[in-house]
């Protein structure tokens, strides 16, 4: 079973990411980066 939010973001981003040459799904690397960051600056503050 999908969620299909993939295909959601992939959608939104396309148009953005096609002045670069990149597909949409892109964007997920980014999405996965940020969340990566993200944790470990909570883990930092606590």
């Amino acid at each position: 079973m999908t969620l299909g939010l993939t295909d959601i973001i992939k959608e939104i981003f396309t148009p953005v990411f096609s002045i670069l040459n990149l597909p949409g799904e892109a964007v997920m690397v980014l999405v996965a980066n940020f969340a990566h960051f993200s944790a470990g600056y909570l883990l930092w503050i606590f």
